[in-house]
């Protein structure tokens, strides 16, 4: 006679031998279904499993899959593992890597511009070269006075590649300006991305705002995660950056 297990989610009695699992977090005996994708943690050098709900709560904490491997907590070996499977939301996902070489025909490349028509640090330099129609659209946007913070620019790159350029930083860092980025206009042109690109295209992006714009990460992840929580995004994080 087999053996049953019934889930704490569903309350299903599933065979002890089919894919089910114990959060290590909540503690909760979950079939696959009401798990979701298993993140496998190994703090003590001994397996054990985070459920999707808590995947979610540690996302609103700020954790990473980035974070934890960093911590020496997330069993990964390499950066390629990294693209698979979800971080800490569904569909959100942290990967060491150069966001250029994992562009494909159909994605949309997001980022942060400011309202002062400035283009020439950090992210933009390489983006600039890749695609200068991004560039040049935005140097238009300001010329003509339509940029503003909280708007975005769509622009079709060729090859069935997409740039949005996000206003949500409001002028430069400096000293009088330490955090130029505006979590309001970044949560507002993030909201008019996920109305704006369609369900099935692939978003990818660096870890906006949180450079030359002063923003918190956590902060920013947990916009990101309001926004586009349910679509496919890729957040690229270059080897050896914070």
């Amino acid at each position: 006679m087999r053996e049953l297990i019934e889930c704490d989610g569903c309350k299903s009695r599933i065979d002890v031998d089919s894919n089910w699992g114990n959060c290590n977090r909540c503690e909760r005996d979950l079939c696959e279904v009401c798990a979701g994708k298993w993140t496998e943690l190994d703090p003590d050098g001994q397996g054990c499993c985070v459920c999707a709900e808590c995947l979610v709560a540690l996302a609103k904490e700020g954790f990473t899959r980035l974070d934890l491997m960093n911590a020496g907590l997330c069993k990964v070996e390499s950066p390629e593992q990294l693209s698979s499977p979800s971080t800490f939301v569904p569909g959100i996902k942290e990967i060491i890597g150069d966001l250029f070489d994992h562009v494909k025909p159909g994605d949309v490349i997001c980022h942060i511009v400011n309202n002062e028509g400035a283009w020439g640090s950090e992210f933009v330099v390489p983006l600039g070269k890749k695609y200068p129609m991004a560039k040049e659209a935005y140097l238009g946007w300001c010329d003509v006075g339509n940029v503003a913070l909280g708007k975005c620019l769509f622009v079709a790159c060729g090859g069935d590649i997409s740039v949005v350029n996000m206003c949500a930083q409001n002028g430069l860092i400096r000293a009088s300006n330490p955090r130029p980025l505006s979590y309001s206009a970044l949560r507002h042109c993030l909201t008019e991305v996920a109305a704006r690109i369609s369900p099935d295209r692939r978003i990818l992006m660096p870890r906006i705002g949180a450079g030359l714009g002063g923003g918190d990460w956590s902060t920013i992840f947990e916009i990101i995660t309001e926004t586009l929580g349910d679509r496919d995004v890729t957040v690229f994080v270059l080897p050896g950056q914070n």
